[in-house]
């Protein structure tokens, strides 16, 4: 007999599994990584860039949950804004230490933990508390908290040369997205690892992903047109034949 984990306990052990995904990356770092400093580039930005910038949006997710919880509405994003956001946060989190990018990330993890306490599974699940008609708490979660830091993380490794730890992760996130109900989320999950394993000249296992992902997430179809993972996949019949019916 099948037991049936409830959507709240399924999120709390979501936010788990992304702390110690967490952990792992800042413990898989060399003193010299933890030692090194960055510019604002994308491409020059350390462990510690990374980190403080997936918090700051963790935050923002929290944040968004505070409103939600009084019976607000949050605020829709504005285009061009997040960019003017990350330079603010990269500013503020430049110089400061480790410990105090380290101390305000268990601190987020804490509060969204907390955030989740006083809804239903039921609440978790249904459309209606953003502006975004269909974005769901639960949604919101496997976005900022999961999905976010592992593509950051997962950049950090490729960028420099270090294809195994990026799988590692990837596929430890993606084992975590299977064991999830919401075959949405397990959709994103399929779709994030097909988009790893394009970015790392595996076009085989890509296609082999990708068409079980975007039926069990079709709102990722459009995207996945233009997405620039994806791109190495483009020319291949396999590929075009996904968008033919």
């Amino acid at each position: 007999m099948n037991t049936v984990i409830s959507a709240k306990t399924e999120l709390l052990d979501l936010i788990q599994s992304a702390r110690e995904a967490h952990h792992s990356f800042v413990d898989s770092l060399s003193e010299n990584e933890r030692n090194a400093s960055g510019t604002f580039d994308y491409k020059d930005w350390t462990a510690k860039d990374v980190v403080a910038h997936c918090t700051f949006w963790m935050r923002q997710s929290h944040d968004r949950m505070e409103k939600v919880r009084h019976g607000e509405m949050p605020e829709a994003g504005v285009e061009g804004v997040d960019e003017q956001m990350n330079a603010q946060n990269y500013e503020q989190w430049r110089d400061r230490s480790w410990a105090d990018v380290l101390a305000e990330t268990e601190q987020v993890f804490d509060l969204l933990t907390e955030d989740i306490a006083p809804f239903s599974d039921e609440d978790l699940k249904k459309p209606g508390y953003f502006p975004q008609s269909d974005r769901t708490i639960f949604g919101l979660y496997v976005g900022n908290v999961v999905t976010h830091p592992q593509i950051h993380c997962t950049d950090y490794y490729l960028l420099r040369d270090d294809v195994a730890q990026a799988e590692i992760a990837q596929e430890k996130a993606a084992q975590g997205f299977k064991r999830l109900s919401d075959s949405y989320s397990q959709g994103v999950g399929e779709y994030n690892l097909a988009c790893f394993y394009a970015r790392t000249n595996r076009p085989e296992r890509a296609l082999a992903l990708l068409p079980g992902a975007l039926q069990l997430a079709p709102d990722l179809i459009e995207w996945s047109k233009k997405d620039p993972d994806l791109e190495s996949l483009h020319g291949k019949p396999e590929f075009a034949a996904l968008y033919t019916n």
